[in-house]
């Protein structure tokens, strides 16, 4: 709907004013869709701690030891472990749990990590170069893990 459209929209600006990067801005506008996408990762990185921490924890871990296998498993341990450390997280309800958990799934399909929804093995990710500059000199450096660079 229209609705849905303008919100989008606005949470995307949002994503990238918190970025402050014209970089970013210039690569999803006119690169390449792969390219894009990975920017667009690293950007809902950045504004959801969400995203981050199942970046950096589960993918970015996945990938530094060479374990590329990935399932249902690997979702629920990980909202198991921030329910946990987290109250906030701990009274979300289950269908809100359930809902985020095809959202990251979703992104890394999305991303290229994952071939489709059903798949259990993780894709190498092919970072792009100018991408993997713009985050070597940002304030998070880190997320590189994410995107299999060690």
């Amino acid at each position: 709907t229209e609705r849905m459209i303008k919100n989008i929209a606005q949470v995307c600006l949002n994503r990238f004013k918190e970025a402050d990067s014209k970089e970013l801005v210039e690569l999803v506008a006119k690169g390449s869709s792969d390219t894009a996408k990975q920017a667009c990762l690293f950007l809902m990185m950045n504004y959801y701690r969400l995203v981050w921490e199942f970046m950096i924890n589960v993918v970015g871990e996945k990938y530094r030891t060479k374990n590329t296998s990935f399932g249902k498993v690997d979702l629920n341990s990980f909202f198991t472990q921030l329910q946990e450390q987290n109250e906030t997280v701990a009274s979300w309800s289950d269908s809100t749990v359930n809902k985020c958990k095809q959202v990251l799934k979703k992104s890394l399909v999305e991303a290229g990590y994952l071939d489709n929804a059903r798949s259990h093995e993780l894709n190498h990710i092919l970072l792009d170069p100018e991408l993997k500059d713009i985050i070597e000199h940002t304030q998070n450096p880190n997320a590189l893990i994410a995107f299999g660079c060690m």
